[in-house]
């Protein structure tokens, strides 16, 4: 066997730990060639072969340069593939009229009217350091508001059952209109807990969201206001790297915007340097964004959606997919856990069951494909076709009004409410699971994962389903990935979409 096939044939072999954002050192490498040789012995049949690779590896590793541990550290991960932990990063304000209204503007649709008022309330009256902070702990010094109204139940039979929603109204806090500097109140616990990854642009660490429903990688840098920058770690790019007349402009959440310039960089991911990557850096950055938890943005839809002009750049993942083993990644976001997203495999051991698949149309630039049906709890499955953009930037899921309603049907108390612009209901009811058909297969949210969160002190909760009035496509966002195994394959034509249940999730 040829010295190099065997170094990458023992590198194939040697199973080193997955990455957790940060790449490997020089001193994790000492006698890794003795333990690379004895692999290569077994694969060439030659003791002799064995001695020479790992003899040469452990020599180059005594004098580790950066370049020596660049070209392990991409030869394994070309061979196994690599992972991105998430790690906590702060908190972040839980606001359902926010939520959905950053759902809206994210992708450039018109607020229904409730919706936009509830929005509009929503974001006046949270001072901006409070709507996406970084902070150890939540305040708990917002006052109760004393006004109260009831939620409009729905008054339309539901297909999956005969009888209609009961007029059971909840008492809910109204959304006052603000005044002077009044705040709306919010529940104690408006608080959860943010879960970024760590990656490095240039010689510099980041927290960045991994986004499935954008195509930028930006990130806040040296040459934005040194106000917009106090809380953020920053991307401080030589000026050499710079791609002269390229330019960016993003906008989305909660319609905030950020714009700079484009440089010629090394991004590393996990284990992995990858050379030559666009990476946009921040010279302006609106208060929603200052204020966020996240450092900047990596997105991982299609190139279609990428910003920069005059000339579009390639997402970071295409960039780099012929460089893994396999052209895909996976996510596994969790509920109150830090998650992971593996580049290159699929890891076998992080779900159960089998994976259903489903063709992905790129027509928009997102991951979107075709859903065949739903079902509520235990009821019978109800035949629809609904397309459906798989989104871990979003927080909520929107699906059509009429599974709305019918999910909600099954939930004691749930009622519209047009103060707030959505569905909500008793914190204490009980919840059913929903089911979301695909190829013949169930794709299960449990229940007590259908909740986004408290919507006042009166104990009422703002569901994670809401109706995607206006938009068109049903966006299935954190609400949804949380219960699932997401692999996102770009290996077959067209690319698909795949679905399995998380190991140790219960979906009972």
């Amino acid at each position: 066997m040829h010295s190099t096939t065997a170094l990458i044939a023992a590198l194939a072999a040697v199973s080193l730990p997955q990455s957790q954002a940060k790449p490997i050192e020089a001193r994790q490498l000492g006698g890794l060639g003795a333990a690379i040789g004895g692999t290569v012995d077994s694969a060439a049949g030659s003791g002799n072969t064995g001695g020479t690779v790992g003899s040469i590896l452990d020599t180059t590793v005594s004098g580790t340069t950066d370049s020596t541990v660049d070209t392990l550290n991409n030869a394994v991960g070309a061979v196994q593939g690599f992972t991105l932990q998430q790690e906590e990063y702060g908190k972040r304000l839980k606001n359902g009229p926010i939520a959905l209204g950053n759902l809206y503007k994210k992708f450039d649709v018109d607020m229904p009217d409730d919706v936009y008022d509830a929005f509009d309330v929503a974001t006046q009256s949270q001072p901006p350091n409070e709507l996406n902070k970084r902070a150890a702990a939540a305040t708990s010094s917002v006052k109760t508001s004393t006004l109260s109204s009831s939620v409009k139940p729905t008054s339309s039979s539901i297909a999956t059952t005969s009888s209609k929603v009961s007029s059971t109204t909840v008492a809910i806090a109204t959304k006052p209109k603000p005044t002077g500097g009044s705040a709306t109140a919010t529940p104690v616990n408006q608080f959860d807990t943010a879960y970024m990854i760590a990656i490095k642009v240039g010689g510099n660490t980041v927290y960045v969201d991994l986004d499935t429903g954008s195509s930028d990688l930006w990130v806040f840098s040296n040459q934005q206001p040194s106000a917009q920058t106090q809380k953020h770690n920053i991307y401080s790019p030589s000026p050499s790297k710079l791609m002269q007349g390229y330019s960016w402009n993003v906008t989305y959440l909660d319609g905030s915007t950020a714009a700079g310039n484009v440089y010629n960089d090394t991004v590393t991911l996990g284990n992995m340097n990858f050379t030559g990557q666009a990476v946009e850096a921040a010279q302006y950055a609106s208060d929603a964004f200052v204020a966020a938890s996240y450092d900047g943005m990596l997105g991982l839809a299609f190139d279609s959606l990428n910003t920069v002009k005059p000339k579009q750049q390639r997402t970071l993942f295409n960039s780099i997919a012929s460089q893994l083993p396999k052209p895909l990644f996976t996510s596994l976001l969790k509920h109150n856990a830090p998650g992971s997203y593996d580049f290159g495999y699929v890891d076998t051991t992080k779900y159960t069951g089998a994976i259903t698949y489903a063709n992905v149309s790129t027509a928009n630039g997102w991951w979107q494909f075709t859903s065949q049906g739903y079902s509520v709890g235990s009821g019978a499955a109800v035949s629809q076709a609904v397309s459906a953009v798989v989104d871990t930037g979003t927080t909520l899921m929107v699906m059509p009004s009429n599974i709305v309603n019918a999910y909600y049907a099954k939930v004691a108390g749930a009622g519209y409410s047009s103060a707030y612009g959505a569905w909500v209901y008793p914190c204490a009811s009980s919840m059913p699971n929903f089911n979301l058909i695909v190829n013949g297969a169930a794709q299960t949210i449990p229940g007590n994962l259908m909740t986004y969160g408290p919507i006042d002190y009166n104990g009422n909760c703002y569901g994670g389903l809401q109706a995607n009035d206006n938009i068109g496509v049903a966006i299935l966002g954190t609400i949804f990935i949380k219960s699932q195994y997401v692999i996102y394959d770009q290996s077959t034509n067209p690319p698909r979409v795949g679905f399995a249940k998380q190991a140790g999730l219960s979906y009972n």
